[in-house]
């Protein structure tokens, strides 16, 4: 193996062990504004964990771009009150426990989903629960 190659593998190494060793724990709670998913989402750099303690969380649409990890503490209840696509996720190695969505949207017209992952590998959902929704893959 060449003195390039090694360089290589040695920096590769180091700069992954930098991110899951820099990484963080969100803390998101429910009726909080300062502590909401939207902001642990707007927030969170790859590799963080963001553990949503229990409770009820009315926040609208949801977007995650990043690969982070979300744990439910307590099986939190992520509503769309009807009216909403409640979590689209872009980005590759994402993992979802212990979270219930419930009361996504529905549409005539446009594509609405509870849980939507677009163009996205490597999702991880264990003891995710979800009620009176729709769940959509696409590629």
């Amino acid at each position: 193996m060449g003195r390039l190659s090694k360089i290589t593998i040695i920096l590769s190494c180091i700069l992954f062990l930098n991110t899951y060793l820099s990484a963080n724990t969100i803390i998101v709670e429910p009726n909080n504004p300062q502590k909401s998913i939207k902001k642990a989402f707007e927030t969170a750099k790859n590799g963080d964990t963001i553990l949503i303690k229990e409770g009820l969380y009315q926040e609208g649409e949801l977007f995650l771009n990043k690969r982070v990890t979300i744990k439910g503490e307590g099986l939190p209840i992520i509503d769309g009150e009807h009216k909403y696509e409640i979590l689209l996720i872009e980005h590759d190695s994402v993992r979802i426990e212990g979270v219930k969505f419930i009361n996504s949207g529905s549409s005539n017209f446009n594509d609405i989903a509870a849980l939507k992952i677009k163009n996205s590998n490597y999702i991880t959902l264990k003891t995710v629960f979800l009620k009176i929704i729709s769940l959509e893959f696409t590629r």
